[in-house]
């Protein structure tokens, strides 16, 4: 459940505790008396400081429905995975633009998408990691594809990259979520 401070700024309850998050769009609905986020969107700048912040984000918005913390582990790593890669590989020719990441709260499923301005990237052409040629790098797709139920790539309208993260919520629990 959310609190909305003000059109930007939301209270996000999270194992019994309301964290503030700045937001650049909101939709809610009203569940009782409260509000129920189904969507969330924010901007970030193409630093290594805004993969701390999008997986803050993440993570908030993850333990605020009704995962499990290794479940909201495996989210927020995965995200990172691809905020990292978005950073590294997916700043616009210019250097100057913006990262886009939005947050669905679906009926089955809790949906990340992080989009970047970059030059964009042919999946075929990179090879799975293969263990007995251990690199510093190189690991971030499969990870993503091992912690998500569902990982795609897409080019961006406009360029760039979207990488679209997906993780079913599970059990009877996850229900009003």
């Amino acid at each position: 459940m959310i609190s909305e401070e003000s059109p930007r700024s939301i209270l996000v309850a999270a194992e019994d505790e309301w964290n503030p998050l700045e937001v650049d769009e909101l939709k809610t609905k009203p569940v009782g008396s409260a509000l129920k986020w189904e969507y969330a969107s924010f901007t970030f700048d193409y630093s290594p400081e805004s993969v701390r912040k999008i997986r803050r984000c993440v993570r908030l918005l993850a333990k605020s429905l009704c995962f499990s913390r290794d479940e909201v582990e495996a989210i927020e790593t995965a995200v990172g995975e691809a905020a990292l890669n978005a950073v590294k590989h997916g700043v616009p020719p210019s250097g100057n633009g913006v990262l886009k990441v939005v947050c669905k709260n679906r009926p089955g499923a809790f949906v990340v998408e992080i989009t970047d301005q970059g030059p964009g990237f042919d999946l075929s052409r990179i090879p799975p990691p293969v263990a007995e040629k251990l690199k510093p790098s190189g690991y971030g797709i499969a990870l993503m594809r091992g912690l998500m139920d569902r990982v795609d790539f897409f080019r961006a309208r406009g360029g760039g990259t979207k990488v679209r993260l997906v993780k079913r919520k599970r059990g009877a629990h996850c229900r009003r979520n």
